[in-house]
């Protein structure tokens, strides 16, 4: 024989068992909702352009990493390795009007003044450092 009290127990079981369906049921449908919003605003890493990757990116620059050349009160960085070195292989003259002309955008009459010397002669000696710079270039181009 049923009792009225064991009907009573299988009902609030039921009713129990009817809730957390309900509530496993919705928590659920939260996770997909969640995860279908999440997957429309991300982007795969991969998917991204070149141009995106590096607004994303930074670099980091050491003092270690960078050569410095002094003149006067001009300090002039020069990042690249291979650069630096072809303008350490030229003579001081030769290296000032390269680092003047390139780094300093200085025309070759503000080179002439500063270094005292004819605007002609910046001239050439610009034009010989750049063909002695394009040789070290060529020797050192795999390393």
């Amino acid at each position: 024989m049923v009792t009225n009290e064991a009907i009573q127990q299988r009902v609030r079981q039921r009713q129990f068992d009817s809730y957390c369906k309900s509530v496993l049921k919705n928590e659920a449908r939260n996770i997909y909702s969640e995860t279908y919003h999440q997957n429309k605003r991300l982007i795969i890493l991969s998917a991204l352009s070149e141009e995106k990757l590096n607004e994303l990116s930074i670099c980091d620059t050491y003092t270690t990493d960078v050569y410095y050349f002094h003149f006067n009160d001009y300090v002039i960085k020069v990042k690249d390795d291979l650069i630096a070195n072809a303008i350490q292989s030229l003579t001081e003259r030769h290296q000032l009007i390269i680092l003047f002309f390139f780094f300093l955008d200085m025309s070759d009459t503000e080179i002439a003044k500063e270094l005292g010397l004819a605007r002609g002669t910046v001239y050439y000696h610009k034009k010989k450092s750049l063909e002695m710079i394009k040789n070290y270039l060529k020797e050192h181009e795999n390393e």
